[in-house]
């Protein structure tokens, strides 16, 4: 309901699971706003008037049908991020400009690669890749993220650990698993900070 957006100390808004197939631009007068879920909805587009959130830190749109974000997206100030489960095949080039995101999640789209630029993601702490069935491989920004925690590629289509893995210094969670990785590489051992390793579900030769 419109009233909604008259409510303009709200913080934190929920609009989850309620088969919305747009939201209306008067979200931009909840200027207070920092928590968005928009998940588990009929989207194909969000507003515009997101951009203007400047207190939106956390924001949830997974499972809807969204192709893209909207265009400068990059003027948030988002910590954490999960577009999950909808239509992208590609990563939009404003996203790796979110340079407060500690949390990305963009697993099960359709995705076949990564802009190099995500380099620029220098705070990423935790990010999720998994089940994008296309994605093979790992452009060498990724190698350059070494504030990540964790790493989720499961269920895609390496055939063999990727080598920017090996400059992550400070990853303590890796999820290999539902690849077709065959072999693992010496240089794993390099990777001092990692505590658990997940590599079922892979034709590994011995």
């Amino acid at each position: 309901p419109a009233e909604v957006f008259d409510a303009t100390d709200i913080e934190r808004l929920d609009l989850s699971h309620n088969r919305l197939t747009s939201i209306p631009e008067e979200i931009g007068q909840l200027q207070k706003l920092r928590e968005l879920k928009l998940d588990n909805n009929l989207l194909i587009q969000l507003p515009q008037a997101i951009t203007t959130l400047p207190n939106l830190e956390y924001m949830e749109v997974s499972v809807n049908k969204l192709e893209t974000l909207p265009d400068g997206i990059s003027r948030l100030q988002l910590h954490e991020l999960y577009v999950p489960n909808n239509r992208f095949k590609e990563i939009p080039d404003e996203i790796c400009s979110l340079l407060q995101l500690k949390t990305f999640s963009v697993g099960r789209n359709p995705l076949k690669s990564l802009p190099d630029k995500i380099s620029q993601l220098t705070g990423l702490r935790t990010m999720f890749m998994n089940s994008c069935h296309g994605l093979e491989s790992l452009p060498d920004g990724v190698g350059e993220l070494v504030q990540l925690r964790f790493l989720n590629i499961k269920g895609n289509m390496f055939t063999s650990v990727p080598e920017q893995i090996m400059n992550l210094s400070n990853i303590g969670k890796l999820d290999l698993s539902d690849n077709r990785i065959s072999r693992l590489p010496l240089t794993l051992s390099r990777l001092a900070t990692l505590k658990d390793m997940n590599i079922t579900e892979n034709p590994l030769t011995y």
